[in-house]
């Protein structure tokens, strides 16, 4: 039951990957030199958006800047909190604040967390059938904005409920701290939870629907601490993770378990259950 501690992972890494929208605003002035030799100016960096593979829970980002070199930054963030301010280039400056006051508690700089040349990053603990923005602007090491913000609009998918999805779990690469689980679930689409579980402790259960309610529960309790979501502990299609030394003791007896599992924290399937055991020491 240690695989939601993750979520907190996963927020710092959104956190350090961006957040603002749309562009009608954070355009370059740049000076007009055709008064004084008819110097042209360099022309303006874009960016291109793509968005795919989308899921209740899940999206990928593309992006691809006209200009290799040009340090941006990019992110994801919902149509309701974007339209809180009233331009683009007004929700930009709040973002690099927040990036600047994180690194300053974090002790790394800008340099540490802004992007060049093309970038795809799976966004993960999205809700649900909501309208989001995903944007990207330039962006220098002082913190100093440099070009407009490109933003381009989706929408997540809604959420499927399937009480019938089953679940191929595999355990791979086992040693003594550490073993690979990966999931492919019947359902491509439909959101689901897995990790892994020690016999003794699931054997203190009645049995494992009851300890996949105990698990929910408890990570509704860390969100709750944290600010976070369910979503962003759940998995949607194929998934996997390493579990390390933090996680699995040797010369122990573990399941391997998936279930499905809403956003709002409703069990829809049985329990999959794989039996593994770490090697001795």
């Amino acid at each position: 039951m240690r695989r939601f501690f993750r979520s907190i992972f996963a927020l710092l890494a959104v956190c350090c990957v961006a957040c603002t929208n749309s562009g009608e605003e954070g355009g370059l002035s740049g000076d007009d030199n055709g008064g004084n030799g008819g110097n042209t100016p360099p022309p303006a960096v874009t960016f291109a958006i793509e968005v795919s593979d989308k899921t209740p829970i899940n999206a990928t980002v593309s992006i691809t800047p006209s200009d290799n070199t040009t340090t941006y930054y990019f992110d994801v963030v919902s149509k309701a909190t974007f339209e809180k301010y009233a331009t683009a280039k007004a929700y930009a400056k709040k973002v690099v604040s927040e990036l600047k006051a994180y690194c300053e508690e974090m002790n790394c700089t800008l340099a540490d967390i802004l992007s060049t040349g093309v970038k795809e990053y799976r966004f993960l603990g999205l809700l649900p059938n909501t309208e989001y923005y995903t944007f990207a602007f330039g962006v220098d090491a002082d913190g100093t904005i440099t070009t407009e913000v490109v933003t381009l609009p989706f929408t997540t998918l809604e959420e499927v409920v399937d009480a019938d999805m089953t679940f191929e779990v595999k355990v791979s690469d086992i040693s003594a701290n550490s073993a690979h689980v990966a999931v492919t679930p019947s359902n491509s689409v439909a959101t689901y939870y897995f990790d892994v579980v020690s016999k003794a402790e699931l054997e203190r259960y009645t049995d494992a629907k009851a300890y996949a309610k105990r698990v929910i529960a408890s990570i509704k309790e860390y969100n709750e601490f944290y600010g976070s979501n369910l979503a962003l502990s759940l998995s949607a299609g194929a998934d996997g993770y390493q579990f390390d030394a933090t996680m699995v003791a040797p010369n122990t007896d573990y399941y391997a378990f998936a279930f499905g599992v809403t956003t709002d924290g409703t069990i829809t399937t049985e329990v999959t259950l794989v039996p593994f055991k770490t090697l001795e020491q």
